[in-house]
C-alpha cells in the first residue's frame, strides 16, 4: 500500500527546472531530500504496526498470532510458537443412553453412586475433563504458553503481559508459562 509513501524521485524532477536539469544538480537535490526519504520509511514502519495493532482483538487466533509476530524474534527455535490455552466451563457433563423420552444422568461427583453403575463397563459413560482443569484451581481464564527464549523469562513476561493486557477482555486473568 503505497498511501503515505513519499516518491522522492518524482519530487525532484518536479522540483527540478527542465533548464538546470544536470546530473550533478539531481543528485544534489536528490541528497537534500534523503532524511525526509529516512523519515518516510520510519513512518511507514510506525503505520503497518499501528495497523496491526488496530486490527487485533481478544479473539484467540488474532492474539495468538500477534504475539507470536511480536515475541518470535526472542525464541530458541524459531519453528516454535505461542499457545493460548483457554478455559472454558462446559457446565455439568449430562449423560444419555441414546434412547428417546429417557432421562438424562447428571454426574455431579466421582463419588456419586447411581443405579446404572453395575451395568457392563463398556456401557459406563466416559468421563468429560475441561481442557485444563489447573486453571480452574489457580482462577485464572486462560493460560499463555511460552517456548524457551533468548532472554530471561521474567523480561520476556513482562513485555508479553503489557500487551496482553492491553488486548484481554476486562476481568479476565492469565498465567504465562514456559512449555
Amino acid at each position: 500500500m503505497d498511501r503515505y509513501k513519499l516518491f522522492t524521485d518524482k519530487l525532484v524532477n518536479m522540483l527540478v527546472p527542465t533548464f538546470t536539469r544536470g546530473r550533478k544538480h539531481i543528485l544534489w537535490i536528490q541528497s537534500l531530500l534523503s532524511p525526509l526519504n529516512t523519515v518516510n520509511d520510519e513512518f511507514q514502519e510506525f503505520r503497518a504496526e499501528k495497523a496491526i495493532e488496530a486490527s487485533v482483538t481478544s479473539q484467540v487466533k488474532y492474539l495468538e498470532w500477534y504475539l507470536n509476530r511480536r515475541f518470535g524474534k526472542y525464541f530458541v527455535d524459531s519453528e516454535a510458537s505461542i499457545k493460548i490455552v483457554h478455559y472454558t466451563d462446559l457446565g455439568v457433563p449430562i449423560f444419555n443412553d441414546g434412547d428417546f423420552g429417557e432421562i438424562e444422568n447428571y454426574i455431579w461427583d466421582e463419588s456419586e453412586e447411581s443405579d446404572w453403575l453395575a451395568g457392563p463397563a463398556d456401557e459406563m459413560p466416559k468421563p468429560l475433563y475441561f481442557e485444563e482443569e489447573s486453571l480452574t484451581q489457580i482462577g485464572a481464564n486462560f493460560k499463555v504458553v511460552v517456548p524457551q527464549a533468548n532472554i530471561p523469562f521474567d523480561n520476556l513476561s513482562k513485555m508479553m503481559s503489557a500487551e496482553i493486557k492491553k488486548y484481554a477482555l476486562g476481568g479476565k486473568t492469565y498465567i504465562i508459562s514456559l512449555t
